[in-house]
């Protein structure tokens, strides 16, 4: 019985290990997460503004035609 319940002990420490670990990578993966959103904004805004230089660009050669 004592073997059971200390073998039961163990799997219960590496279980709990196991889940710390798996908080901490998804923990992780959130910060990684909200890095890689905060860029797509900003390249959307670099895009957005392109698109607008872009555009004023040919209006412009379009009128000097």
């Amino acid at each position: 019985m004592r073997d059971l319940s200390a073998h039961e002990k163990h799997e219960n420490q590496k279980l709990q290990k196991d889940l710390d670990q798996k908080k901490s990578e998804i923990a992780e993966l959130a910060r990684t997460k909200e890095k890689l959103s905060a860029r797509v904004e900003e390249m959307e805004h670099t895009i957005a503004d392109l698109q607008e230089q872009v555009c004023a660009s040919v209006t412009h050669l379009l009128l000097c035609i």
